[in-house]
Protein backbone atom coordinates (compact mmCIF):
# COMPACT_ATOMS: atom_id res chain seq x y z
CA UNK A 1 0.00 0.00 0.00
CA UNK A 2 1.35 3.37 -1.34
CA UNK A 3 1.53 6.26 2.19
CA UNK A 4 -0.75 9.27 1.66
CA UNK A 5 -0.25 12.50 3.14
CA UNK A 6 -3.68 13.01 5.77
CA UNK A 7 -4.44 16.83 5.34
CA UNK A 8 -2.52 18.77 8.23
CA UNK A 9 -6.00 20.95 8.26
CA UNK A 10 -8.42 17.62 9.21
CA UNK A 11 -5.77 16.57 12.10
CA UNK A 12 -6.20 20.01 13.48
CA UNK A 13 -10.07 20.68 12.70
CA UNK A 14 -10.75 16.97 15.37
CA UNK A 15 -7.37 17.39 18.15
CA UNK A 16 -8.41 19.79 20.67
CA UNK A 17 -5.40 22.81 20.52
CA UNK A 18 -6.27 24.48 23.75
CA UNK A 19 -2.91 26.35 25.09
CA UNK A 20 -3.27 24.74 29.07
CA UNK A 21 -0.90 22.15 30.68
CA UNK A 22 -2.52 20.44 33.46
CA UNK A 23 -0.44 17.57 35.37
CA UNK A 24 -0.57 15.92 38.73
CA UNK A 25 -2.88 18.72 40.04
CA UNK A 26 -0.74 21.18 38.67
CA UNK A 27 -1.80 23.82 36.26
CA UNK A 28 0.26 25.96 34.34
CA UNK A 29 -0.42 28.44 31.29
CA UNK A 30 1.58 30.16 28.78
CA UNK A 31 5.83 30.26 29.43
CA UNK A 32 7.41 29.21 32.17
CA UNK A 33 10.65 30.39 30.34
CA UNK A 34 10.37 33.94 31.75
CA UNK A 35 9.70 32.81 35.07
CA UNK A 36 12.02 34.30 38.07
CA UNK A 37 13.32 32.39 40.81
CA UNK A 38 11.69 34.08 44.26
CA UNK A 39 15.32 34.40 45.25
CA UNK A 40 16.25 37.20 42.62
CA UNK A 41 13.32 39.16 43.46
CA UNK A 42 13.81 40.33 47.39
CA UNK A 43 17.26 39.57 49.63
CA UNK A 44 14.78 38.81 52.79
CA UNK A 45 12.39 36.40 50.40
CA UNK A 46 13.85 33.48 51.67
CA UNK A 47 14.26 34.24 55.13
CA UNK A 48 10.56 34.52 54.89
CA UNK A 49 9.85 31.89 52.62
CA UNK A 50 11.85 29.26 55.28
CA UNK A 51 9.65 30.86 58.15
CA UNK A 52 6.64 30.80 56.19
CA UNK A 53 7.61 26.96 55.19
CA UNK A 54 8.52 26.09 58.83
CA UNK A 55 4.83 27.05 60.07
CA UNK A 56 3.42 25.07 58.10
CA UNK A 57 4.75 21.72 58.62
CA UNK A 58 4.30 22.46 62.20
CA UNK A 59 0.38 23.10 61.43
CA UNK A 60 0.62 20.17 59.09
CA UNK A 61 2.09 17.81 62.10
CA UNK A 62 5.47 17.12 60.63
CA UNK A 63 8.46 16.97 63.20
CA UNK A 64 11.76 19.00 62.15
CA UNK A 65 15.15 17.52 62.27
CA UNK A 66 18.32 18.47 61.20
CA UNK A 67 17.16 19.22 57.18
CA UNK A 68 14.26 17.99 56.89
CA UNK A 69 10.92 17.56 58.45
CA UNK A 70 8.95 14.09 58.58
CA UNK A 71 5.97 12.43 59.72
CA UNK A 72 6.07 9.08 60.76
CA UNK A 73 4.35 6.08 59.68
CA UNK A 74 2.20 2.99 60.98
CA UNK A 75 4.83 0.99 61.21
CA UNK A 76 7.08 3.84 62.78
CA UNK A 77 9.11 4.42 60.08
CA UNK A 78 9.18 8.00 58.66
CA UNK A 79 8.33 9.87 55.76
CA UNK A 80 10.07 12.81 54.60
CA UNK A 81 7.46 15.80 54.33
CA UNK A 82 10.11 19.15 52.89
CA UNK A 83 13.99 19.88 52.82
CA UNK A 84 14.73 22.94 54.59
CA UNK A 85 18.75 22.58 53.82
CA UNK A 86 20.52 24.74 51.30
CA UNK A 87 20.45 22.16 48.14
CA UNK A 88 23.78 21.11 46.42
CA UNK A 89 24.37 17.59 47.03
CA UNK A 90 22.37 15.90 49.15
CA UNK A 91 22.32 12.62 50.53
CA UNK A 92 19.56 11.34 51.94
CA UNK A 93 19.97 9.38 55.88
CA UNK A 94 18.18 5.74 55.70
CA UNK A 95 17.61 6.66 59.38
CA UNK A 96 16.08 9.56 61.66
CA UNK A 97 16.81 8.97 65.09
CA UNK A 98 16.36 5.45 65.16
CA UNK A 99 13.99 4.81 62.95
CA UNK A 100 14.04 4.30 59.09
CA UNK A 101 13.49 6.78 56.24
CA UNK A 102 10.78 4.68 53.99
CA UNK A 103 9.16 7.74 51.86
CA UNK A 104 9.67 10.64 49.85
CA UNK A 105 6.71 12.74 50.77
CA UNK A 106 4.40 14.55 47.90
CA UNK A 107 5.87 17.40 46.93
CA UNK A 108 8.94 17.18 49.79
CA UNK A 109 11.61 18.82 47.18
CA UNK A 110 9.13 20.99 45.13
CA UNK A 111 11.24 23.65 42.92
CA UNK A 112 14.06 23.46 45.39
CA UNK A 113 16.46 25.41 42.71
CA UNK A 114 19.45 24.73 44.69
CA UNK A 115 19.28 21.16 44.41
CA UNK A 116 21.40 19.41 41.93
CA UNK A 117 22.66 16.07 43.32
CA UNK A 118 20.80 12.97 45.58
CA UNK A 119 21.31 9.81 46.84
CA UNK A 120 18.26 8.06 48.19
CA UNK A 121 19.51 4.83 51.03
CA UNK A 122 17.72 1.28 49.78
CA UNK A 123 15.50 2.36 52.85
CA UNK A 124 12.94 4.29 50.63
CA UNK A 125 10.40 2.57 48.87
CA UNK A 126 8.42 4.52 47.76
CA UNK A 127 8.55 8.77 46.53
CA UNK A 128 5.37 10.94 45.88
CA UNK A 129 3.54 12.54 43.48
CA UNK A 130 5.63 15.93 42.50
CA UNK A 131 8.63 14.99 44.71
CA UNK A 132 10.93 16.94 42.67
CA UNK A 133 8.45 19.02 40.87
CA UNK A 134 10.01 21.94 39.02
CA UNK A 135 14.14 20.75 40.32
CA UNK A 136 15.16 22.94 37.41
CA UNK A 137 18.87 22.54 38.80
CA UNK A 138 18.56 18.43 39.41
CA UNK A 139 21.18 16.86 37.70
CA UNK A 140 22.10 13.30 39.14
CA UNK A 141 19.50 11.55 40.85
CA UNK A 142 20.51 7.66 42.61
CA UNK A 143 17.34 6.14 43.17
CA UNK A 144 16.97 3.21 45.87
CA UNK A 145 17.49 -0.04 45.13
CA UNK A 146 14.18 -1.39 47.18
CA UNK A 147 12.18 2.01 45.66
CA UNK A 148 8.78 0.33 44.53
CA UNK A 149 6.65 3.03 43.37
CA UNK A 150 7.72 6.54 41.41
CA UNK A 151 4.75 9.14 42.13
CA UNK A 152 2.84 10.96 39.20
CA UNK A 153 4.48 14.03 38.15
CA UNK A 154 7.63 13.16 40.33
CA UNK A 155 10.56 14.37 38.38
CA UNK A 156 8.48 17.07 36.30
CA UNK A 157 10.31 19.50 34.44
CA UNK A 158 13.72 18.88 35.76
CA UNK A 159 15.31 20.31 33.53
CA UNK A 160 18.81 19.19 33.91
CA UNK A 161 18.91 15.72 34.49
CA UNK A 162 20.28 13.85 32.19
CA UNK A 163 19.95 9.61 32.90
CA UNK A 164 17.46 8.01 35.28
CA UNK A 165 18.04 4.54 36.09
CA UNK A 166 15.12 2.30 37.43
CA UNK A 167 15.53 -0.55 39.99
CA UNK A 168 14.35 -4.47 39.35
CA UNK A 169 11.70 -3.77 42.41
CA UNK A 170 10.31 -0.62 40.93
CA UNK A 171 6.50 -1.90 39.67
CA UNK A 172 5.03 1.81 40.04
CA UNK A 173 6.06 4.57 37.48
CA UNK A 174 3.27 7.16 38.16
CA UNK A 175 1.87 9.43 34.68
CA UNK A 176 4.25 12.06 33.66
CA UNK A 177 6.64 11.05 35.89
CA UNK A 178 9.43 12.34 33.86
CA UNK A 179 7.77 14.75 31.79
CA UNK A 180 9.41 17.84 30.37
CA UNK A 181 12.49 16.53 31.55
CA UNK A 182 14.06 18.78 28.14
CA UNK A 183 17.86 17.52 28.64
CA UNK A 184 16.81 13.55 29.16
CA UNK A 185 18.53 11.29 27.21
CA UNK A 186 17.91 7.80 28.55
CA UNK A 187 15.40 6.25 30.65
CA UNK A 188 17.05 2.68 32.14
CA UNK A 189 15.15 -0.25 33.73
CA UNK A 190 17.17 -3.30 35.39
CA UNK A 191 17.07 -6.38 33.18
CA UNK A 192 15.08 -7.98 36.07
CA UNK A 193 12.16 -5.56 36.39
CA UNK A 194 8.86 -7.54 35.89
CA UNK A 195 7.23 -4.44 35.38
CA UNK A 196 8.94 -2.29 32.90
CA UNK A 197 11.80 -2.37 30.07
CA UNK A 198 13.72 -0.27 27.85
CA UNK A 199 14.42 -0.14 24.48
CA UNK A 200 17.09 1.76 23.79
CA UNK A 201 16.17 4.06 26.67
CA UNK A 202 12.54 4.53 25.94
CA UNK A 203 10.71 3.36 28.54
CA UNK A 204 7.88 0.59 28.11
CA UNK A 205 5.97 -1.77 29.62
CA UNK A 206 7.71 -4.93 29.97
CA UNK A 207 5.14 -6.80 27.51
CA UNK A 208 6.27 -4.36 24.90
CA UNK A 209 2.41 -3.29 24.54
CA UNK A 210 2.31 0.02 26.03
CA UNK A 211 4.60 2.73 25.75
CA UNK A 212 5.22 4.91 28.29
CA UNK A 213 7.96 7.31 28.16
CA UNK A 214 10.34 8.52 25.37
CA UNK A 215 13.18 10.74 27.23
CA UNK A 216 12.69 14.24 26.10
CA UNK A 217 16.34 15.18 25.55
CA UNK A 218 16.54 11.89 23.32
CA UNK A 219 17.64 12.74 19.20
CA UNK A 220 16.40 11.02 16.24
CA UNK A 221 13.39 9.08 15.24
CA UNK A 222 11.16 6.10 17.08
CA UNK A 223 9.86 3.13 15.28
CA UNK A 224 7.54 1.72 17.73
CA UNK A 225 8.16 -2.40 18.34
CA UNK A 226 4.82 -4.16 16.30
CA UNK A 227 3.44 -5.55 19.71
CA UNK A 228 2.92 -1.81 21.23
CA UNK A 229 -0.79 -1.17 21.19
CA UNK A 230 -1.09 2.39 23.50
CA UNK A 231 0.79 5.18 24.20
CA UNK A 232 0.30 6.89 27.47
CA UNK A 233 -0.75 10.81 28.09
CA UNK A 234 2.45 13.01 26.59
CA UNK A 235 4.42 10.54 26.26
CA UNK A 236 6.61 11.91 23.55
CA UNK A 237 5.83 15.36 24.53
CA UNK A 238 8.28 18.23 24.63
CA UNK A 239 10.52 16.14 22.97
CA UNK A 240 12.59 18.54 21.44
CA UNK A 241 14.78 16.68 19.24
CA UNK A 242 12.41 14.02 18.14
CA UNK A 243 12.19 14.25 14.28
CA UNK A 244 9.88 10.98 13.26
CA UNK A 245 7.95 8.47 14.99
CA UNK A 246 6.54 5.11 12.84
CA UNK A 247 3.28 3.42 14.93
CA UNK A 248 2.86 -0.31 14.16
CA UNK A 249 -0.53 -1.39 12.64
CA UNK A 250 -1.34 -2.81 16.44
CA UNK A 251 -1.59 0.86 18.00
CA UNK A 252 -5.52 1.02 18.98
CA UNK A 253 -4.80 4.62 20.94
CA UNK A 254 -2.29 7.49 21.42
CA UNK A 255 -3.16 9.69 24.78
CA UNK A 256 -4.11 13.23 25.75
CA UNK A 257 -0.78 15.57 24.56
CA UNK A 258 0.90 13.22 23.23
CA UNK A 259 3.32 15.59 20.77
CA UNK A 260 2.79 18.41 22.55
CA UNK A 261 5.26 20.98 22.09
CA UNK A 262 7.60 18.37 20.29
CA UNK A 263 8.45 21.51 17.56
CA UNK A 264 11.11 19.86 15.42
CA UNK A 265 8.59 16.84 14.46
CA UNK A 266 8.58 16.39 11.06
CA UNK A 267 6.79 13.10 9.97
CA UNK A 268 4.30 11.10 11.88
CA UNK A 269 3.18 7.53 10.25
CA UNK A 270 0.32 4.91 11.02
CA UNK A 271 0.95 1.68 9.49
CA UNK A 272 -2.74 0.45 10.38
CA UNK A 273 -6.55 2.15 11.21
CA UNK A 274 -6.76 4.74 12.83
CA UNK A 275 -6.19 5.03 16.48
CA UNK A 276 -8.73 6.74 19.22
CA UNK A 277 -7.05 9.63 20.76
CA UNK A 278 -6.69 12.07 23.35
CA UNK A 279 -6.93 15.81 23.73
CA UNK A 280 -4.40 18.28 22.47
CA UNK A 281 -2.62 15.59 20.46
CA UNK A 282 -0.82 18.01 17.92
CA UNK A 283 -1.01 21.10 20.37
CA UNK A 284 2.26 23.43 19.16
CA UNK A 285 3.84 21.25 16.30
CA UNK A 286 2.89 23.75 13.59
CA UNK A 287 4.51 21.42 10.87
CA UNK A 288 4.03 18.29 10.92
CA UNK A 289 3.25 16.01 8.34
CA UNK A 290 0.51 12.71 9.42
CA UNK A 291 1.14 9.71 7.21
CA UNK A 292 -1.35 6.86 6.73
CA UNK A 293 -1.87 3.42 4.48
CA UNK A 294 -4.15 3.96 1.44
CA UNK A 295 -7.01 1.60 2.71
CA UNK A 296 -6.82 1.90 6.41
CA UNK A 297 -10.00 3.02 8.05
CA UNK A 298 -11.46 5.80 10.10
CA UNK A 299 -9.32 8.18 8.49
CA UNK A 300 -12.31 9.63 7.67
CA UNK A 301 -14.06 10.74 10.79
CA UNK A 302 -11.07 10.37 13.05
Amino acid sequence: ASAENLPQTKVRNILDTTDTTRHGGTEKRGNRGSKRSIYETDPFTPFIVFLVTGLFILMAGSVVAADYAYVTNNDNSLTLTAYLGMGGEIVVPNEIEGRAVTGIGDSAFFEMEGLRRITMPDSVRWIGPNAFLFCHGLESVKLSTNLAQIGTGAFFECDRLKTIQIPAGTTNVGAGAFVRCISLTEIKVAASNPAYCDIEGVLYDKALTTLMQYPCGKAGHLFLPGTVTTVCDRALAYCGELRNVAFCAGVTHIGTGTFRSSRKLEGVYFAGDAPTHGADVFTDVATTVVYRMSGASGWETN
